[in-house]
């Protein structure tokens, strides 16, 4: 065991396992201009479970923002439900946009993503 303060803030940190910290390097270099994502998608928006809407509120919303009837609308619904997560609708950036703001009108959780 190990007991190191070399940070110089008044924390004790203790390495359990020093054997294990010694070849590893904790500086990781980023480059803030690399581009990580390409933009040429596909995007997807993913709904996430939440206990504070009905059935019918998320699959009403659904239908309206992505243009699916009711079964494929409650689907989605359901899997969000049993998973606690489902995309929700699959495309191009500016159609996610538009699919992921519509969601968030009656505050659902959900992000878009590059898939």
């Amino acid at each position: 065991m190990e007991i190191n303060n070399t940070f110089g803030d008044g924390l004790v940190r203790i390495n359990l396992y020093p054997q294990f910290m010694e070849d590893t390097k904790t500086d990781i270099q980023c480059d803030p201009q690399e581009e990580i994502a390409h933009d040429d998608g596909p995007w997807v928006v993913i709904l996430y479970n939440c206990d504070c809407h009905s059935f019918e509120e998320v699959t009403e919303q659904l239908r309206l923002a992505t243009g699916r009837g009711v079964s494929e609308s409650w689907k989605i619904a359901l899997q969000a439900h049993l998973t606690g997560r489902a995309i929700a609708y699959t495309g191009g950036e500016t159609e996610c946009r538009h699919v992921e703001r519509c969601l968030r009108s009656i505050r659902l959780q959900v992000e878009m993503d590059i898939f």
